[in-house]
């Protein structure tokens, strides 16, 4: 499953009074993280992801993404075994004279298909039985 989600950072906004919004996510393993910068922001705009009141990415504290016409686009780790599945992104521009939509993406897929029990199948193959059911 593929999350997106758009957050406007409003112009001139602070980390004491980010912009926020509310990742609704399903049950799983956040295995790709994608954070779209569109051209012109400069490195202007910060923008961290939370779960609950713990900084999940980026992973150190104080610290935030920037960019400028770009897209990080990382191989992550981030169990989402229990309630609630969702995560917050918050963004932050005091410099910027106009606001800024950023767009992110998380790819989430089943423990299961990630870390199998079973090693010797084919990664393909996994996901095309939990996709399609056992063949006969």
């Amino acid at each position: 499953m593929i999350y997106e989600y758009d957050l406007t950072v409003a112009a001139a906004s602070t980390q004491a009074a980010p912009s926020t919004a509310r990742l609704s996510l399903s049950h799983g393993i956040i295995h790709r993280l994608e954070v779209s910068y569109p051209p012109g922001c400069h490195n202007l705009v910060s923008v961290v992801l939370r779960r609950g009141v713990h900084q999940v990415w980026p992973t150190n504290p104080g610290g935030a993404l920037r960019a400028d016409a770009y897209t990080i686009a990382l191989p992550v780790w981030e169990p989402l075994e229990e309630a609630p599945y969702e995560l917050q992104m918050d963004g932050w521009a005091p410099l910027a004279t106009y606001d800024h939509t950023i767009t992110v993406r998380l790819g989430i897929l089943p423990r299961e298909v990630l870390a199998p029990t079973d090693k010797s199948a084919p990664l393909l193959q996994r996901i095309s039985t939990l996709i399609f059911g056992r063949g006969s």
